[in-house]
């Protein structure tokens, strides 16, 4: 009759002391470090394409921006995640903030997209240099963040870009959208 009540009874504590044990298993494994991998699962959803991490919320953003556009190479620049495209014929680039806001778009354009005043007086100033590639800058205003290009930041506002170049030196002009003319940086 002992053995019939001491059997339920050893068969309790060792199931308690089991639940115990897997209950203080679960605990220090909640505060353990998360592998890599379990941490991806839980936070926002990334692309990687040849070794860049791109955020979800930039390429969700991109499509809501721009469509369906051609020849996507995306990368990371400073403090911006960037897509170099093609939409209808035209190539450009698209800059995005940390949190996934579109900061401005580039476009490749030539020197004739500049207003005819202004390549007169760039012509004027600047005779002895060879004219190079023109890019146009729109600047998305719903966002405050300050565009960055040839590693130079500039205020928010659409600027044409002329690349000069005479013997070895290099200069890029910044054109304002009241059509002036002003030096912007020396490449080296």
């Amino acid at each position: 009759m002992k053995r019939v009540i001491i059997l339920p009874i050893v068969f309790l504590l060792a199931l308690s002391a089991a639940m115990g044990q897997r209950d203080k298993t679960e605990m220090a494994r909640a505060t353990m470090p998360k592998k890599p991998n379990e941490l991806r699962a839980e936070s926002a959803p990334v692309i990687v394409t040849n070794v860049v991490t791109i955020p979800e919320i930039v390429r969700t953003n991109f499509y809501s921006d721009f469509g369906d556009v051609s020849n996507l190479k995306w990368y990371r620049e400073s403090n911006f995640d960037v897509v170099d495209f093609t939409k209808t014929g035209h190539k450009m680039s698209a800059y995005y903030d940390p949190d996934g806001i579109l900061v401005g778009t580039t476009e490749v354009k030539t020197f004739a997209d500049l207003p005819v005043k202004v390549q007169e007086r760039i012509k004027d100033k600047y005779k002895g240099y060879s004219i190079g590639p023109v890019i146009f800058f729109d600047d998305n205003e719903m966002n405050e963040t300050d565009m960055s290009l040839w590693e130079t930041q500039f205020a928010d506002e659409d600027n044409y870009f002329v690349e000069l170049s005479k013997g070895n030196e290099k200069i890029i002009l910044r054109v304002d959208t009241q059509n002036e003319i002003f030096y912007f940086k020396k490449l080296r």
